[in-house]
């Protein structure tokens, strides 16, 4: 079925006033049922959905906090290595200038 095939078979039930009728009771009619359904369930439905986004919640935060620690943990490993490179680079630095001066001295 194309898609529009699809479009002209929903709008089929509304090309008349009539049909729109029908169809705005039938979604009212299926709305109503849905609501008495829900509140059928009531009490015990309400705890399962508070026991559940509980659950998740807990869940949800548990890895944040675990993000977090593994994110803190590599930026802290990452500066420390950044920091070590830097202090060899500055060793080598300061030897190579010790070197060159004292090269420089040897000339005179």
């Amino acid at each position: 079925m194309s898609g529009g095939e699809k479009v002209a078979e929903t709008l089929k039930p509304l090309q008349s006033q009539a049909g729109v009728r029908r169809e705005a009771t039938r979604l009212q009619r299926k709305a109503t049922t849905n609501v008495r359904k829900a509140e059928r369930r009531g009490a015990s439905a309400r705890k399962r959905v508070q026991r559940t986004v509980s659950r998740q919640r807990g869940q949800v935060v548990r890895a944040v906090k675990r993000n977090r620690r593994d994110a803190e943990r590599q930026v802290k490993s990452t500066r420390d290595g950044f920091d070590r490179r830097v202090g060899e680079v500055w060793t080598g630095a300061e030897s190579f200038a010790q070197r060159a001066e004292t090269e420089a001295r040897n000339l005179t």
